[in-house]
């Protein structure tokens, strides 16, 4: 789920916050793709994948499954990466 500043947040006893921005960035260096590489896999502009990743919007929820597919990664395997680029707060 994503909190009005475009945090992942979970409802369990542990939560994690990490924009996701910072999770958009991490998965396209890991592929070792550019923006504009990505952009063309997942069928929009190199300016969104920028906007994307600075954090001036977020993915709408059919480019967040394109996003996924593009990566390779499920949903639950993108957000999972969360929890390695954060440090938990008991909630």
């Amino acid at each position: 789920m994503l909190d009005r500043n475009g945090r992942i947040t979970y409802s369990a006893a542990v939560s994690y916050h990490v924009p996701i921005r910072i999770l958009v960035t991490y998965w396209r260096k890991r592929r070792k793709l550019s923006r504009a590489e990505l952009a063309l896999l997942v069928g929009i502009s190199r300016p969104a994948v920028v906007q994307w990743e600075t954090g001036v919007t977020t993915p709408s929820d059919s480019n967040l499954q394109a996003l996924c597919d593009a990566l390779g990664v499920t949903r639950s395997q993108f957000f999972a990466a969360e929890q390695r680029l954060s440090v938990p707060k008991a909630g």
